[in-house]
């Protein structure tokens, strides 16, 4: 019962740390957060997020909200879609994470107003095989039907690499590429970029 209030405290804590990096001066990219149905849900979630946002001056574009589909129960999605709304109509992205691991995914693709879809790790982990490799391909598909980025998750291996980038998928995320970084360590990359 402590997700939303867990959420805040991270979100906020993400943004000053933005916030921060900007002052440095450093090359901000985006950082997604996560987002409980709880919270989806909540009429008060988009106005909370937007008065953070301005509290810490951080630009909308620079924060991602991650729902995970599964997670939500169909009775809430379209207060979902409504937050999801309007987060993006203020310039805040948002995903669909863990993206074809639920029963109903189709129809949430369709419900749920997203900027990227993010294709779960059990398809990458398993990238070699013919059908896998085709499902994925439909679901980058689908995401450039609908105008979304397509993010792959948890590579981990340079074939896994290979095989994404050769079905088109432009965007990728793992240990290949870095480990999680807390904020000092996250700074000095961000600092290397601007050199």
């Amino acid at each position: 019962g402590m997700a939303s209030e867990f959420g805040t405290v991270v979100r906020r804590g993400v943004l000053r740390q933005l916030a921060s990096w900007q002052a440095e001066g450093l090359d901000v990219v985006p950082v997604a957060v996560n987002a409980a149905p709880g919270e989806l849900i909540s009429e008060s979630f988009a106005r909370d997020v937007l008065e953070d946002l301005a509290a810490t001056d951080v630009d909308p574009e620079l924060l991602v909200v991650e729902v995970t589909e599964q997670r939500l129960p169909k009775r809430s999605v379209a207060s979902a879609a409504a937050t999801l709304d309007a987060l993006r109509s203020a310039g805040v992205r948002t995903a669909i994470d863990d993206f074809g691991t639920a029963h109903s995914l189709l129809s949430r693709l369709v419900d749920l107003p997203a900027d990227v879809i993010k294709i779960d790790r059990s398809y990458v982990s398993r990238i070699s095989a013919p059908r896998t490799s085709e499902v994925v391909s439909a679901i980058l598909g689908l995401g450039r039907a609908l105008g979304c980025d397509v993010i792959a998750e948890g590579i981990e291996t340079e074939s896994e690499r290979d095989r994404i980038r050769d079905l088109g998928c432009e965007y990728g995320q793992g240990y290949l590429f870095g480990r999680a970084l807390d904020a000092d360590a996250a700074g000095e990359l961000l600092s290397q970029s601007v050199r």
